[in-house]
């Protein structure tokens, strides 16, 4: 990891244990009466709050210039062309000492996804190196320029080894690639089920033997809704099975699906009495489907897995550990990557491909006592249960272990990339933000009217289920 980023991890570290999550810190502000001023106008570009931004942004002082914060409030509210005219206008004023350098980058992090050429002007104009170089080299097809680019950093960071796997077409060396990513963050190596197909979730299998070393009594409810998966159910059932805190069930909602996940969920409980599946009576959605395995789960942890996902064999083990060092902590998260099946790393945002992700999150129940069940909307459910989880457990709930513990698969049709739901070439979806933007400030006014954050299931409720052994 490069010096660079190592500073910006440790300074949001660093933010986080002082001030809190966003949400928070913004509730404090509310509080106060501090609805104004460039930090306020921040927190709710973070938080997707483009109203409360758009109203607040005339009250940011002229100096130190802010111009990120009309950037990202334009790209935001589906202004895109705005958004890149503005960062155009500021690639036309560097360099300029007076613009601080955090600007530059929160500028160029929100415009590398609109235009990876807009986002290089910045990075040339500035006279700055950038981390996101190589991604945005590879973005425009320039394949020579981001291998040049790599070559340059003799040690580079753990995420620019999935840049150079991007650049190789041979699977095995593809997994080369992710093998040493994996490796920088003290991870199992990984290998392909079939050597002769690109890296994928579906093509994943760890090299650790299921259940080698099943840690303490702990009984782990896992999650797991399912539907249209055949192809990467498997790898999604074994990446649990096979974790090193083996005391576990995995409850696996099958919401009607029309290929044959549902014969895939029986083999896997006929293999594994760990497993129980469930069949869903119609397709409600998957946090409906949440809804009822939450309600059939008997532990007093309870953790989530998509079906097509894959999780590192490591991936509970080391969040029930944090849990059991810190027991004021309530919930946990990792980050993960997004794999193609054609073996190249994608984030919606070029940079950097290791995100966050809130459907990761491990729980205990005594929170989800706190804060109930999924909102059963279609789509983005999973950032509003950590936001309620974040407001009812409190800046020291919540824990975020920064390493790759999940690789996703970015497919077709899935939620993610479906036309209706998806992100699209941008790597923006209106329909998201506005929902985001709704349920947040929903929150928001519960939290300064000291209300409850509970919510109840709906259609997710244990009388949906036609079918379970």
């Amino acid at each position: 990891m490069s010096l660079r980023e190592r500073a910006r991890r440790l300074a949001s570290a660093l933010r986080l244990a002082l001030y809190g999550p966003p949400l928070l810190r913004l509730v404090r502000l509310l509080r106060r009466g501090r609805g104004s001023g460039a930090g306020y106008v921040d927190l709710c570009l973070q938080l997707g709050l483009a109203a409360r931004a758009r109203a607040a942004l005339p009250s940011v002082p002229a100096a130190p210039p802010r111009p990120s914060l009309a950037i990202r409030l334009a790209a935001l509210s589906g202004r895109v062309e705005e958004a890149l005219a503005l960062a155009q206008t500021l690639a036309g004023r560097l360099p300029d000492p007076t613009v601080p350098r955090r600007e530059l980058d929160a500028a160029i992090a929100c415009v590398a996804p609109l235009s990876a050429p807009a986002a290089l002007s910045l990075i040339q104009a500035s006279g700055h190196t950038h981390a996101a170089l190589p991604a945005l080299r590879l973005q425009l097809g320039d394949r020579a320029g981001a291998a040049a680019l790599l070559a340059a950093r003799p040690a580079p960071d753990p995420q620019r080894w999935l840049l150079w796997a991007n650049l190789q077409d041979e699977p095995l060396r593809q997994l080369e690639g992710f093998n040493r990513f994996l490796a920088a963050h003290d991870l199992a190596p990984v290998h392909l089920d079939d050597a002769s197909r690109p890296l994928s979730v579906g093509n994943l299998r760890a090299s650790v033997p299921a259940g080698h070393a099943p840690g303490s009594g702990e009984l782990l409810s896992v999650v797991m809704t399912c539907y249209d998966c055949a192809a990467y159910v498997d790898a999604a059932l074994r990446s649990v099975l096979g974790q090193s805190h083996a005391t576990l069930e995995l409850i696996a909602v099958d919401d009607g699906s029309r290929d044959d996940t549902w014969q895939r969920l029986l083999a896997a409980a006929a293999a594994d009495r760990r497993v129980r599946p469930v069949r869903l009576r119609h397709n409600v959605g998957t946090y409906a489907a949440k809804n009822v395995g939450l309600g059939l789960a008997r532990g007093e942890l309870l953790a989530f897995q998509d079906a097509d996902d894959w999780s590192c064999p490591e991936r509970f083990a080391r969040c029930l550990s944090l849990l059991r060092r810190r027991p004021w902590v309530q919930a946990v998260t990792c980050e993960y990557v997004r794999l193609q099946d054609d073996g190249r790393f994608w984030s919606g945002l070029v940079w950097p491909l290791q995100r966050r992700t809130p459907n990761s999150v491990l729980l205990r129940r005594r929170a989800l006592d706190r804060i109930g069940f999924f909102d059963e909307h279609r789509f983005g459910s999973d950032g509003e249960f950590v936001g309620r989880l974040i407001a009812s457990v409190g800046p020291r709930g919540l824990h975020r272990i920064a390493q790759p513990l999940i690789v996703a698969a970015r497919r077709e049709n899935s939620l993610m990339t479906a036309p209706a739901t998806g992100l699209d070439a941008r790597g923006r979806s209106q329909v998201r933000a506005d929902f985001q933007e709704a349920w947040t400030e929903s929150l928001l006014q519960r939290a300064l009217a000291g209300e409850s954050h509970y919510r109840a299931a709906v259609q997710g409720t244990p009388a949906l289920i036609v079918q379970a052994p």
